[in-house]
């Protein structure tokens, strides 16, 4: 990697705000006794590890090639159409601007930088062209894997509702339980059901994350050849998709952005019988309301799906949703014990062998703070990197993961913001680890490849913020590691949610569950409502 040939003082300084706590961690948990900075070849390994959505920038791809060795530069540059084999070395230096003003993307510039420079090429990022934006999902007569019982008797039940125009009920069903699975038949069935009836229905189904999107369109292509009974139209609405009209007897997979974008331009916008939002807590945000009434306006159906408790939880958003959905809840029929507990029992979901860490430390909200607590409803940002850069509390999490490590185990860690995840990253690193973090600017085609990975034991640290709470499929979780305190009930069993599929759906018996605990006076985090959690152990701290 060009990385690895950057100026050791260069790469200090780019590298300087992880360094310094790197080393001051090393010395507290390890017996290391030398900086990182004496290591070149591991400066630029976390240089590459900290920076992969900054290789879109020309500027730090000139800056990198500047230091290529003079054959592989030259090479880059007859293979771009820059340069002859007869350029000399006067002239390679000043093209170097203009090799790396290429327009970083899934094109012959960037795979020849890729290649030739020694990257991974799931750095490469991938977009939908507008070629892909339509396409048909055809029909064939090879049989699908059934639903699980548990599953068969939600399908049944939301299916005798969902013909019943205007209707709006929510399908519940825990993290890992095959809730995806399960809506996209029974949106099939639906499709089937309007065929019969000469009826080419249109479904909507909505996200708020590109990745959930692409999630639900490979079910979808997975489900649909197996039981449809025609060829079906298949939209992909987002990143920028430019739709001239949405045609009748259509599958459209769109983000709440586009649509509310769709609308505020006038573009062409679905007429849908049927609307699924995954996550149904989606449909509260005063962002989505335009374009849910929008496309409620023909008598459609509205299906939310959740795998957060809806009932038992006493919200104020709990009562709004269930509100909005007029009281209609279908969940797993589990008898006597909750969903989770049944699930267990019967080897779909693991069992969880939780660890609390109490930070001991307490952190209040100055009064800006809390008024945007008041307005966002979760912990503000900045309150996040406070907790974030508390060495004290860092080195706790940071002797666990080390632990960890030497188990060689599976673990997704969830970071209270972007800089301690790249920092937990590059600690793990520098102890030898194979880690990689991924956030919102990472390309989606790195992410996809680091989960790849995670799934074949090539990486075994995937640190994270905000990226994979929801749309990670990986059932080989060994551990999941909460740093990130949230008063979102949602996204606090979404993310301990991550570990839970059990070896009947491909994963493990067990899973470690940790979570830092932190002192936030007057403020209800989540975790308080999962007490029969993380009552089991505690560890002990000086």
């Amino acid at each position: 990697m060009l990385n690895q040939r950057l100026p050791r003082s260069e790469l200090e300084l780019s590298l300087k705000e992880y360094i310094d706590s790197v080393d001051f961690i090393l010395k507290e948990i390890s017996d290391l006794d030398s900086s990182v900075i004496f290591d070149k070849h591991m400066m630029g390994k976390l240089h590459h590890a900290l920076n992969i959505s900054n290789y879109a920038n020309s500027d730090f791809r000139k800056n990198l090639l500047k230091h290529a060795d003079e054959r592989d530069l030259k090479n880059f540059l007859i293979t771009i159409d820059l340069a002859e084999s007869t350029i000399t070395n006067e002239e390679i230096i000043q093209l170097i601007p203009k090799a790396a003003s290429f327009s970083w993307g899934d094109n012959e510039e960037t795979r020849a930088f890729v290649e030739i420079f020694g990257y991974e090429q799931s750095i490469i990022p991938k977009y939908v062209t507008k070629g892909e934006t339509i396409e048909i999902i055809t029909v064939s007569d090879t049989p699908l894997k059934t639903l699980k019982e548990y599953q068969t008797k939600i399908f049944f039940e939301s299916a005798k509702l969902i013909e019943n125009p205007w209707t709006r009920f929510i399908i519940r069903m825990p993290t890992g339980a095959g809730k995806t699975r399960t809506a996209l038949e029974l949106v099939s069935h639906f499709l089937n059901t309007g065929l019969e009836n000469d009826e080419k229905r249109q479904v909507v189904w909505i996200a708020d994350r590109e990745e959930l999107c692409e999630q639900a369109i490979e079910a979808m292509q997975e489900i649909w050849p197996h039981i449809g009974k025609k060829d079906l139209k298949l939209y992909r609405a987002w990143g920028g998709a430019r739709i001239e009209k949405f045609k009748d007897f259509s599958f459209i997979v769109a983000t709440y952005q586009t649509l509310n974008s769709m609308l505020k331009n006038n573009k062409p916008f679905p007429s849908p019988h049927l609307v699924i939002s995954d996550e149904a807590h989606n449909v509260l945000a005063p962002t989505h309301q335009e374009a849910l009434r929008k496309l409620e306006e023909n008598g459609t159906r509205i299906v939310g799906l959740t795998a957060t408790p809806v009932r038992g939880i006493d919200t104020s958003e709990n009562k709004k949703l269930q509100e909005y959905f007029n009281g209609q809840l279908i969940e797993i029929d589990s008898g006597e014990v909750n969903a989770i507990e049944f699930l267990q029992g019967q080897g779909y979901l693991s069992h969880y062998i939780p660890t609390t860490i109490p930070s001991n430390r307490q952190f209040n909200l100055t009064a800006e703070q809390r008024r945007k607590f008041e307005v966002e409803r979760d912990l503000p940002s900045g309150l996040l990197d406070e907790i974030a850069e508390d060495n004290e509390r860092n080195i706790k999490i940071a002797e666990i993961l080390k632990e960890l490590k030497e188990e060689n185990s599976q673990i997704l860690y969830f970071a209270p913001n972007v800089k301690q995840s790249k920092f937990m990253c590059a600690l793990l690193l520098s102890l030898g680890a194979k880690a990689a973090h991924v956030d919102g600017t990472s390309p989606s085609a790195y992410r996809k490849d680091v989960v790849e990975k995670f799934r074949k034991g090539e990486i075994n640290f995937i640190f994270n913020y905000n990226v994979f709470s929801t749309g990670f499929d990986a059932p080989n979780i060994d551990v999941v590691f909460i740093a990130r305190p949230t008063t979102s009930i949602v996204l606090h069993q979404q993310m301990i949610g991550r570990g839970m599929r059990g070896p009947k759906m491909g994963g493990t018996e067990t899973f470690k569950l940790f979570r830092v605990v932190d002192d936030l006076p007057a403020i209800d985090l989540a975790d308080e409502y999962f007490s029969e959690i993380w009552n089991p152990e505690i560890i002990k701290t000086e």
